[in-house]
C-alpha cells in the first residue's frame, strides 16, 4: 500500500527557539501517531522547507499528503502563498496530490487552551478578582479583513468562558490595528487594576518580544498590575485541533486546492523582507 502522509505546514521566525518549539510539536504529533508519516516544514525564515520536508516524504514513497497549516487564521499567506507553493510541488513531484487544510480558527479547543495558559499565568483567580481582571488577546494582524474578525471572535469566545471583567484585542503586526500599544494607552483609563495578556500565538518568537516590549512600556506609565500568559503551544488540545482539522481533509471536507485559481494569484515575492512585524510586507494594505 502506498503510504500517505501528513505534513505540518508552519510559518518560520528569525528565532531558533521558536523554530524549535514547532518542530518538537511536530515529534508529538509523531508520537502520537507512530503508524502515521508526519513532517514538518516552513514557509520562510527557517529550515526545512515545505519543499525538503516532501522530497523526505517523497523518497519514502509517498504520493498523498494532507498539508495542514499550523495558523490560528486565514491571511495572504493562506489564500495564495501556500496553496501556490503546493500547486508548483505537485507538478514537480511525478504523480504526488497535495490536499490542503485550513486554519484552525476560533473553535472551542483553542479557547479551552487560551484559559488554561490564562489559569496557569494566574491560578489565584478568584471570582471576585475576575471582576477586577482585564483580558487583551495579543493576535498578529493580517491584511485580511476576516482573519481579524475571528481574532476579534476569539477574544469574544475566551471572554465569555473566562468570565473576566472586560476583554478587548490589540494587533501585534503593523498590518492591523489598533496595535497593542494602542489598547494598552486605553486601558490605562479602565478601572480594572490586573491585565492579562494572551498572545493568539502557537509559539515564541518576535511576536512575543514585542509584547513584552509594549508591556514594560505601559508598566512605566500605569500602576496596573500585567500579566502575560505563554503562548498557546504544544499541548494536547492543540494536537487534537490540528488532528480534527487534518481528519476534514482526509474526510473530502476541506482542500483549498480546489479553491486555488493559480491564474488569478496574488503574486507574493517571498523575498519581502519580513521583519516579522510584517513592517515590510507588500501585499498592497495600508499601514495604520
Amino acid at each position: 500500500m502506498i503510504p500517505k502522509a501528513w505534513l505540518i505546514c508552519g510559518h518560520g521566525t528569525r528565532r531558533p527557539e521558536g523554530a524549535q518549539a514547532f518542530l518538537n510539536f511536530v515529534e508529538t504529533l509523531k508520537k502520537r501517531h507512530p503508524d502515521q508519516l508526519i513532517e514538518g516544514g516552513f514557509l520562510e525564515l527557517s529550515e526545512p522547507t515545505y519543499e525538503t520536508a516532501i522530497a523526505k516524504l517523497y523518497e519514502q514513497g509517498v504520493r498523498e499528503i494532507v498539508a495542514q497549516p499550523l495558523l490560528l487564521f486565514t491571511g495572504v499567506h493562506l489564500k495564495y502563498d501556500i496553496p501556490g507553493m503546493m500547486h508548483e510541488y505537485q507538478k514537480k513531484f511525478p504523480s504526488l496530490t497535495i490536499r490542503l487544510g485550513s486554519f484552525l480558527g476560533p473553535v472551542e479547543r483553542v479557547v479551552d487552551l487560551a484559559i488554561e495558559r490564562i489559569m496557569q499565568t494566574c491560578p489565584a483567580l478568584e471570582d471576585h478578582d475576575k471582576k477586577d481582571t482585564l483580558l487583551l488577546a495579543a493576535p498578529i494582524g493580517a491584511s485580511v479583513a476576516e482573519a481579524n474578525g475571528d481574532a476579534a471572535k476569539l477574544t469574544r469566545l475566551i471572554w465569555e468562558k473566562s468570565r473576566l471583567g472586560f476583554a478587548t484585542y490589540g494587533f501585534i503586526s503593523r498590518m492591523a490595528w489598533p496595535s497593542i500599544s494602542d489598547v494598552l494607552q486605553l486601558i490605562k483609563w479602565l478601572p480594572h487594576s490586573r491585565v492579562i495578556i494572551v498572545p493568539l500565538t502557537f509559539f515564541s518568537g518576535v511576536y512575543l518580544e514585542r509584547i513584552q516590549a509594549a508591556t514594560e512600556r505601559f508598566k512605566s506609565f500605569s500602576p496596573k498590575e500585567v500579566f502575560i500568559t505563554p503562548p498557546l503551544g504544544n499541548h494536547d488540545l492543540l494536537c487534537t485541533t490540528v488532528e480534527q482539522a487534518i481528519e476534514r481533509v482526509e474526510h473530502g471536507q476541506i482542500n483549498l486546492m480546489d479553491e486555488f485559481d493559480p491564474h488569478a494569484a496574488h503574486h507574493h515575492d517571498h523575498a519581502h523582507n519580513h521583519d516579522h512585524g510584517h513592517g515590510h510586507h507588500h501585499h498592497g494594505h495600508h499601514h495604520h
